[in-house]
């Protein structure tokens, strides 16, 4: 039956009343059928938004019930429960090796707005709804993520996380050889810990594991028993017996042993035998093997004014090579049949040769200078002993000359004799009394001569047999007499006593032209009388007045002057020492004899 067309122009409230008018089955079931399912719908949206706005019961983030609570409720719950951890630093961790991280440096923290929202949003999807009836269960947190940072800020926590790999090694213990397993390390895989720290660093237990990288030692298990189980085991299997020309001595097991070292490297324990410790070994069973190389020294032709250098020709010495004992000694360690070390001898030649003595430039006095002798045998006698020392000593070029370290030390275990001294504006007696006129002379001996003022100090007092601000007093150790030789020369020192007077020459090449000069003195201070309760105080009577003077050197090279210094040095009067106390000005006079 054909379809008849709608009627043009027909209200709606027309077409109501027709289809209730309507007398089809089909139609009455399409209308119930859209009704119910309206009805349905209805009541689906309103659960839905019924069950929303509140975390749903069973439901916990990190641990933290938040079961039946507001979003307000649940937001304060998950920042107390979590306040240690939010903003605070935490431990990491890689392989059982710890360090602090700072989330705030790392860009970490919880998204408190995201995570509470994730629990409590308005949701149509039935699972959803569903599980709001049935609980979430634990849900995790939410966290806000700069990657950058944290990344930067895991690669400069990576070397205190990092656990070096243990090499294999041998060592010696007590003479008996020990062995070290290899162990693989560890370090922070940066890109992996990232990953891990975003989904756990806010809930895990602390410290926080994070994954690492495996590093492995360079050696092997392999190696190890190549170097512990034939190596070591060679070693110590016997004594080595050394031959040196005529003679032999033994080295031992435990002597082997404690001068082998196994270090690490790509190719497994390499040995090393320390050949300068065996060699001790050998020279203290063996104390003649080795003889020492004698240096080129200088004397002279005579005693006195007339000695002219000689010089003594130097000789070389025989000496074992640390070297070859090293390695002849590994050779026959090693060896199970042959444990036989053949050394020779090797010649050493001295540090100053007589070809370097022949060419040190000691040809000529370069300077002289002497001081006269006050009458007294025992200090006469220091300074003899004195000026035989410093003979024959040489500065080489760039090289100082210490007086004290020429003749030291000075006391009476060393032969020095007790004469007067000044000590602390105080005359008394020492060992080595007399010593500062022998440094007054070679001080000046070194001043002409163009040497480095290194170190002198002038004496407290002025003595007139010196000349004035241009002395220099000794006292071991504190006070030295030090110059230093600038020239492209050596220089030979040389000393005696006699015709009254202490002589220093110094032999080397004319190098500097020296001028000197002296000022006026001026400041003179008067002596005046001092007591003193000192029980080794030596009176004295009043002498020379204190005064300054200024002393100035030249030293002129080639025709023009090279450099020039001055010293300014000022001497206290040399006062009328009384031994014993201040007398009381108040007390009354001594009683007068009477008749």
């Amino acid at each position: 039956m054909a379809k008849q067309p709608r009627p043009q122009n027909v209200s709606a409230a027309q077409v109501f009343q027709g289809f209730q008018e309507d007398k089809r089955p089909h139609g009455r079931r399409i209308a119930i059928i859209a009704a119910i399912m309206t009805t349905l719908l209805l009541a689906y949206g309103g659960l839905a938004y019924a069950v929303s706005g509140k975390v749903p019961q069973g439901t916990s983030v990190a641990g933290i019930d938040l079961s039946g609570m507001t979003s307000a409720q649940a937001t304060n719950a998950l920042k107390n429960g979590l306040k240690d951890r939010d903003g605070h630093p935490f431990d990491v961790a890689v392989e059982g090796k710890a360090a602090s991280l700072d989330p705030k440096k790392a860009g970490i923290a919880i998204d408190y707005k995201a995570t509470i929202s994730s629990l409590t949003r308005f949701s149509l999807n039935p699972v959803r709804i569903a599980q709001t009836f049935m609980g979430l269960g634990e849900k995790s947190v939410i966290s806000t993520i700069e990657e950058t940072k944290l990344e930067a800020a895991l690669k400069d926590l990576a070397p205190s996380l990092k656990t070096e790999p243990v090499e294999a090694g041998v060592t010696c213990k007590g003479e008996v050889f020990e062995k070290t397993e290899p162990k693989n390390g560890a370090e922070l895989d940066v890109k992996q810990a990232v990953a891990t720290l975003e989904k756990t660093w806010a809930t895990d237990k602390l410290p926080l594991a994070l994954p690492g990288k495996v590093t492995l030692p360079q050696t092997t298990a392999e190696h190890l028993a190549k170097a512990f189980d034939e190596d070591a085991k060679a070693i110590m299997s016997g004594p080595v017996t050394v031959s040196i020309e005529d003679k032999t001595t033994e080295l031992s097991p435990g002597q082997l042993c404690v001068s082998s070292t196994f270090t690490p490297s790509a190719t497994g324990l390499d040995l090393q035998i320390d050949g300068e410790k065996l060699k001790g070994s050998i020279e203290a069973a063996l104390p003649d093997i080795e003889k020492g190389p004698v240096d080129a020294t200088f004397s002279f032709s005579t005693y006195g004014a007339a000695g002219t250098p000689i010089i003594n020709p130097s000789s070389p010495g025989k000496t074992l090579s640390a070297e070859d004992v090293a390695k002849t000694v590994t050779a026959a360690a090693l060896s199970t049949e042959n444990r036989i070390a053949g050394l020779t001898m090797t010649e050493k030649e001295p540090e100053f040769t007589t070809e370097k003595a022949n060419a040190a430039g000691i040809k000529e006095i370069i300077s002289e200078f002497s001081t006269p002798l006050p009458y007294n045998p025992v200090r006469t006698q220091n300074l003899i002993m004195g000026t035989n020392k410093i003979t024959g000593v040489v500065i080489a070029p760039g090289k100082n000359f210490s007086l004290l370290g020429a003749i030291g030390p000075v006391d009476a275990a060393h032969g020095w004799t007790t004469s007067d001294v000044v000590e602390n504006g105080f005359h008394r007696k020492a060992a080595g009394g007399g010593l500062s006129q022998l440094s007054t002379t070679t001080y000046n001996a070194g001043f002409f001569g163009g040497m480095d003022d290194v170190e002198h100090t002038p004496h407290s007092e002025y003595f007139s047999r010196y000349p004035a601000g241009r002395e220099a007093t000794l006292w071991d150790p504190r006070i030295d007499m030090k110059f230093g030789n600038s020239t492209p020369y050596h220089v030979l020192v040389q000393g005696w006593v006699a015709d009254a007077r202490v002589h220093v020459r110094l032999w080397s090449t004319k190098h500097y032209e020296v001028k000197e000069s002296s000022s006026e003195r001026w400041g003179y201070v008067a002596p005046k009388t001092r007591h003193s309760l000192d029980p080794k105080c030596e009176p004295s009577a009043a002498g020379t007045p204190g005064f300054s003077i200024k002393i100035r050197r030249e030293r002129w090279l080639n025709g023009s002057m090279h450099d020039n210094q001055e010293w300014v040095h000022s001497y206290v009067a040399q006062d009328n020492v009384v031994c014993g106390p201040k007398p009381d000005p108040n007390a009354p006079p001594p009683a007068q004899p009477t008749d």
